[in-house]
């Protein structure tokens, strides 16, 4: 499934990209009385490529959640490019996200899944084709345009969630267990897509609990009980 939050401020990878570094300031996150997050700092700068890994539970898909803004946050702060987001809508904070589930309309074809989200934005017609070419040529699924989402592997599908990402132009790009539902050599295909992204300009976020995959990374934080546990640098 993709959720897409990207503005038009920031140009994503291969035009001249200015991605955004994230910082966050002891943030905190409670339902009720059930504490979850608890006081994480982090800084992620301008075009890393970081795995939160950790076991079920750990909270760390709701730090992504909270990055994105698709969860308030309890206390502390959260800064994108330097600009803090508490109070900004997701669509305003130039990133999209990627989940497990793909999600993909069945009755609307690879191109179509693609574009809907330009076409609905207003995007000029000759735009939506040069973005979703550009796009579907990256995540090699150039040849499956016409074809319809049941006629696609689960890892086709996952690369069609992220390429729809990706016409967005966000900044940065949350993937929130991305290769959960798919073989390990799949998942390990999704994760060498995701690291060329980032080799193209992107800033990545993954959220994992196979440490195999976090070893895609450049930078894995190790997430226990809502807190940081350890912060290592791979590459």
């Amino acid at each position: 499934m993709l959720w897409s939050m990207a503005g038009a401020t920031t140009q994503t990878a291969g035009r001249g990209t200015t991605v955004a570094g994230v910082s966050l300031h002891g943030v905190c996150k409670s339902y009720g009385e059930v504490a979850v997050v608890h006081g994480v700092d982090l800084e992620v700068a301008d075009h890393e490529f970081v795995v939160f890994v950790g076991p079920s539970g750990c909270g760390k898909s709701t730090l992504l959640r909270m990055i994105a803004g698709l969860e308030d946050i309890t206390s502390g702060k959260i800064a994108i490019d330097g600009r803090v987001v508490n109070e900004l809508d997701p669509k305003d904070r130039d990133v999209a996200m990627v989940f497990q589930d793909y999600a993909l309309y069945p009755h609307m074809t690879v191109f179509e899944n693609m574009a809907f989200s330009l076409r609905y934005r207003g995007v000029a017609k000759s735009e939506i084709h040069r973005r979703v070419d550009h796009a579907a040529r990256i995540l090699d699924i150039d040849l499956l345009a016409a074809r319809m989402p049941r006629q696609l592997s689960g890892g086709q599908r996952q690369r069609v969630a992220i390429a729809r990402a990706l016409v967005n132009r966000p900044s940065i790009i949350l993937a929130d267990e991305p290769t959960g539902n798919l073989d390990s050599k799949t998942g390990n295909e999704i994760m060498a897509l995701l690291d060329k992204l980032h080799a193209q300009g992107n800033t990545i976020f993954v959220v994992t609990h196979e440490h195999d995959i976090a070893l895609h990374a450049w930078r894995v934080v190790h997430i226990r009980d809502g807190k940081v546990e350890r912060d290592e640098q791979i590459r």
